[in-house]
């Protein structure tokens, strides 16, 4: 599947409140609902459970899932980057006044003022990805 009318059928899970739901909803914009749990823990139950045909989340959470978590799956695909004007974005979390946070914060951004977070992100996320991007 590489379009979004390939996926008009699709029976959707997806988490709550997150922008897989808003992507589902507005961009796929499905024939059926979107069927939206509390957290990606019960989207993968029903997906293992066969209740749904398909659940959203971000391309690392997919591939994690296909490669370690639910035998038998596989990433059919990945949406641009950037989709109705949003786009998502990886973040780090840390416990409340972790000293190390202001240090990776200043790591991070100095390893993208010089490119080298742009580097990292193809070699590790871009040009290890086999799922095509579906288009409009």
């Amino acid at each position: 599947m590489t379009t979004l009318a390939e996926l008009a059928n699709v029976k959707f899970g997806v988490q709550s409140g997150t922008t897989s739901l808003d992507f589902v909803t507005n961009v796929i914009a499905p024939t059926t609902e979107p069927y939206v749990y509390d957290d990606n823990a019960a989207a993968k139950a029903a997906l293992e459970a066969k209740q749904i045909d398909a659940i959203v989340v971000d391309l690392p959470t997919a591939l994690y899932i296909s490669a370690v978590e639910i035998e038998g799956t596989k990433v059919v695909g990945q949406f641009p980057a950037e989709v109705g004007g949003t786009t998502d974005e990886f973040g780090m979390v840390f416990d409340l006044e972790n000293p190390l946070a202001d240090c990776v914060n200043t790591a991070l951004a100095q390893i993208r003022q010089v490119g080298k977070l742009a580097e990292i992100e193809q070699q590790w996320l871009s040009d290890n990805i086999t799922a095509p991007v579906i288009t409009e």
